[in-house]
């Protein structure tokens, strides 16, 4: 796979091809549970862009974007806009091939994560995804030592 572009290149001696997702996320779980948030400056205002895709399989699936407590490290359901099964929860639907894009408040630099609840009820949980404090600068961790390659 090659890099979305020179700002997110895959580290050298990664591995390289099949073996990282352009995100640098590792494994399996990377294509499971695709996931990607950035700090969006849109009409004076930042909010968090949202995609996701839910991987294999065949459906609507239904998820939700979680966003790490910078204080106490808990994870927390965020509220999302977009179509959505109830606006009373955060849970919303997926499209049929499992995609979604939607958009959530900016709260500040910090990780937001995909949940998706199984065929059995369970939820399970993507990787985290660091967002950064403005539009126009790089999450932290792409610039320097990246956070996910230790």
């Amino acid at each position: 796979m090659k890099p979305l572009s020179p700002r997110f290149p895959i580290p050298p001696g990664s591995g390289g091809h099949g073996h990282h997702t352009a995100s640098g996320i590792l494994g399996v779980e990377a294509f499971k549970l695709a996931f990607w948030a950035q700090t969006v400056q849109a009409a004076g205002q930042s909010a968090v862009e949202l995609f996701g895709q839910v991987r294999p399989g065949h459906g609507q699936r239904v998820v939700q974007v979680e966003r790490q407590d910078p204080g106490s490290g808990a994870w927390q359901p965020v509220t999302t806009y977009g179509k959505s099964c109830d606006a009373t929860t955060p849970q919303f639907l997926t499209d049929k091939a499992g995609v979604f894009l939607r958009a959530a408040p900016f709260q500040g630099a910090t990780a937001y994560r995909l949940a998706w609840q199984n065929e059995s009820g369970d939820w399970e949980w993507g990787a985290p995804i660091q967002v950064a404090a403005k539009a126009d600068q790089p999450p932290p961790g792409i610039l320097g030592k990246p956070l996910l390659f230790g």
